[in-house]
């Protein structure tokens, strides 16, 4: 497989490492430091290294072929899989406030959209992961910015969150590009999403009218 330099990735194994060189606490805080410093480093060059794979096809299909096969789409499912919720959940909620402030979140985001550009099986793969609940949670985070500039007293933690919006936006874009079959899912759950939107506001209208005691109508009363 292909390690990659994710935030918390490869804690427990540089943990270990030092406790078993018997590091003191000051040693201890000096080579977490260098390893975080040098793992950001390593992160921000796969990162532009994917971003910028030449756009001859026949390259760029061959990097991401080897990408795919060296392991690095499955750990990035995994990190994903780990820092985010198991089911989309409210967007104030602590553990999405959470997730979507996780250190590594971005850059796996843009790494998997250099991936997955044009690249069917990697776009299948991500489509398809755990019967489509990548899909349903990008669509919730590709709605984080204007969300988290909205509610957020921080402005680093509203740039945190509209970064991840525009990521996810982006790693969407590029499941969709050149395939039908993933563009017609992704809108399909768009559509989805749209409509219960709609219907929770017209309930929570509903809702509001009758507590002016306001008679509401409904279409089984126009039936």
């Amino acid at each position: 497989s292909m390690p990659l330099p994710l935030p918390g990735a490869q804690e427990q194994e540089l943990n270990s490492s030092s406790d078993s060189a018997g590091l003191g606490t000051g040693e201890q805080l000096e080579v977490d430091a260098t390893n975080t410093a040098r793992s950001a480093l390593s992160l921000d060059l796969v990162t532009a290294l994917v971003m910028h794979v030449p756009s001859d096809p026949a390259i760029g299909e061959a990097i991401r072929a080897a990408f795919l096969k060296a392991g690095a789409v499955h750990e990035l499912l995994r990190y994903l899989k780990h820092i985010l919720p198991s089911t989309p959940c409210d967007k104030t909620s602590p553990e999405w406030v959470a997730a979507c402030q996780a250190p590594g979140l971005s850059a796996a985001l843009r790494i998997l959209t250099g991936l997955a550009a044009g690249f069917k099986d990697t776009q299948r793969l991500l489509a398809a992961h755990e019967e489509g609940r990548l899909l349903k949670l990008l669509l919730q985070l590709e709605g984080t910015a204007v969300s988290s500039m909205q509610s957020s007293g921080s402005s680093s933690e509203a740039g945190i969150g509209a970064q991840v919006g525009t990521d996810a936006e982006g790693l969407l874009e590029a499941l969709k590009r050149d395939n039908e079959e993933v563009t017609h899912e992704i809108d399909s759950l768009r559509n989805e999403q749209r409509s219960a939107k709609s219907n929770r506001a017209l309930q929570t209208r509903q809702k509001m009218l009758r507590a002016l005691g306001i008679a509401v109508s409904t279409a089984s009363d126009a039936e």
